[in-house]
């Protein structure tokens, strides 16, 4: 279920330095210690310890009015130009009754249609954990029916980015129905 939230959280955000008053660009990254397989083989001659562990770097540079993101990625270096709604984050959230529903990744990228949302208390910039009182997101019925179903009460993990849910209930038609299902559920001590 952390497929949403990783592209909430987990970055950072850098700082500008004194007396800096750039406002025109969003830059987050997030840099993830990873283990290589074993027999790993590196066909670039520069890589001498191809082995053990190694950083999976990812950026994102973004600009909510000119809606375009620049993301760059580890090892490879590689990095692609997109619109925001191809990741979700920065995206405009979406009011549902007493909630928000902020966007996570399409089903294929560039797709209008997303896997699912987080369901927030408030409009907000950049959501914090204490923001986040659940999750909708859709899936396939045994007969093809497409249907929402609704995630409260998460459980942050120690990452910060993987979360667990101690409610569900599934069968909603629409996304604002599971979100209202979900803003409806009482608060758990």
């Amino acid at each position: 279920m952390g497929i949403i939230t990783e592209e909430y959280f987990g970055f950072e955000q850098p700082k500008h330095g004194p007396g800096c008053r750039a406002t025109g660009w969003e830059v987050r990254y997030r840099a993830v210690e990873r283990e290589r397989g074993e027999g790993h083989v590196c066909q670039d001659p520069k890589c001498e310890n191809h082995s053990g562990q190694y950083t999976d770097l990812r950026v994102q540079i973004l600009c909510r009015s000119c809606d375009r993101v620049t993301e760059l990625t580890g090892e490879q270096h590689t990095y692609q130009h997109s619109s925001l709604a191809a990741i979700g984050y920065g995206t405009a959230p979406v009011k549902a009754g007493p909630v928000w529903l902020y966007a996570g990744l399409p089903i294929l990228r560039g797709e209008p249609e997303v896997f699912g949302y987080l369901v927030a208390t408030r409009r907000t910039d950049h959501l914090v954990q204490n923001d986040v009182i659940g999750q909708v997101r859709y899936y396939k019925t045994p007969r093809g029916a497409w249907r929402w179903e609704g995630h409260a009460h998460p459980r942050w993990h120690h990452d910060g980015v993987m979360v667990a849910y101690r409610t569900t209930q599934d069968g909603f038609s629409t996304p604002t129905a599971a979100a209202k299902w979900v803003a409806a559920q009482p608060a758990q001590e």
